[in-house]
């Protein structure tokens, strides 16, 4: 697990801002309290969903910076915290942003910044983002990938299976399909990246809350 920890912030170098470790932590919470209200980082804050419902542009400006989101909206989460692991992984990765700009300058530096931001923003291998969990018909609230992005993507377009076994390691997904398809073939998918972003962002009423939404239960 360390060795893991270890790759994943070395592998965090190259987007300047440090998450490796969050995402993990999180990650985790979002396989845990699914869609559960300030406990599942992936689901929208409802400030975010109104100002998508009133103001339809907005929903552009979320898919724009969408980076920024996932990275402040665990602040509003249950139970922030931080970890032992995710502090080294901020020293390390804003140790790296200086040596960059220090050796390289301020545009190799921003180069890192902005290719980072737009790898999870705005380009089309992000779109999986937006295709994994709004609910696109009613009542189901996670939706596979089938097609040719999985290359590229590494298998994520296998997101139910994902989230059957969380820690299958991407190149057998599949084989959870092909193994047990009376759970899965007979369920709605998408083929098309293209459409679900024209869907997400051409349909007016489709806002951040187009999701299956759970009010978790007070202690």
């Amino acid at each position: 697990m360390t060795i893991n920890k270890v790759l994943a912030v070395i592998c965090n170098i190259p987007m300047g801002l440090p998450s490796a470790i969050s995402f993990g932590k999180y990650h985790a919470d979002h396989h845990n309290f699914l869609n559960e209200t300030r406990r599942d980082p992936d689901l929208p804050l409802p400030w975010e969903s109104k100002l998508s419902y009133d103001y339809p542009f907005y929903k552009y400006v979320f898919y724009a910076i969408i980076e920024f989101f996932y990275a402040l909206r665990p602040i509003f989460m249950h139970n922030p915290s931080m970890r032992m692991d995710e502090a080294l992984n901020y020293i390390f990765i804003f140790t790296s942003d200086y040596l960059i700009y220090h050796y390289w300058g301020l545009g190799a530096f921003l180069y890192i910044i902005i290719s980072g931001c737009s790898s999870i923003g705005p380009h089309p291998a992000a779109i999986h983002i937006i295709a994994e969990h709004y609910e696109f018909i009613k009542g189901q609230e996670t939706y596979d990938y089938i097609g040719w992005w999985n290359i590229p993507n590494l298998n994520l377009g296998y997101h139910l299976e994902h989230h059957d076994f969380p820690t299958c390691p991407w190149w057998n997904l599949r084989k959870i399909r092909e193994i047990a398809p009376e759970y899965y073939e007979y369920l709605p998918y998408h083929t098309n990246y293209w459409k679900v972003l024209k869907n997400f962002l051409g349909d007016k009423n489709f806002n951040l809350y187009y999701r299956t939404i759970r009010i978790p239960e007070k202690p």
